[in-house]
């Protein structure tokens, strides 16, 4: 049996062994721990949603009340409870007329020329076979 000989490797067994057991413990820990953040974040998340809802339904409540404060009826009845109320319309007499009653400027709307002739007549429209695709592409009719 002289043939026959023990090889003899870097490491022991037994030591080769227990580092791949402390590497797979060491792995679990890790993937516990990671875990563990992945649910608090998750738990921070639902909570900060949470809290996002009950603002926004604050708001839409707040503004369903300011709406109902500052409707038309609801102001009025406040104005009056301090004292206000409507009143008539101020009109001022006028000595003379704000501008002259002409037919032909009321009629059209339009200035006067200042030396006294009747306004222009309404611009005329260029004729619309001028506007054609045809002639735009430069193709005769």
């Amino acid at each position: 049996m002289a043939g026959l000989r023990k090889r003899k490797s870097g490491f022991p067994t037994h030591i080769v062994v227990a580092v791949f057991v402390a590497l797979l413990i060491l792995f679990f820990w890790l993937q516990f721990l990671v875990a563990q953040e992945i649910e608090t974040l998750g738990r921070q998340i639902l909570e900060t949603n949470r809290e996002l809802e009950r603002l926004r339904r604050e708001n839409a409540a707040l503004e369903h009340a300011i709406c109902t404060e500052m409707a038309q009826e609801r102001m009025a009845q406040r104005a009056e409870a301090m004292g206000y109320a409507l009143h008539r319309p101020v009109y001022l007499p006028l000595a003379e007329p704000l501008a002259p009653a002409e037919e032909e400027q009321t009629r059209l709307l339009l200035p006067l020329p200042a030396d006294g002739r009747t306004a222009a007549p309404p611009p005329t429209f260029p004729d619309t076979q001028a506007h054609s695709p045809d002639i735009a592409l430069g193709r005769r009719p």
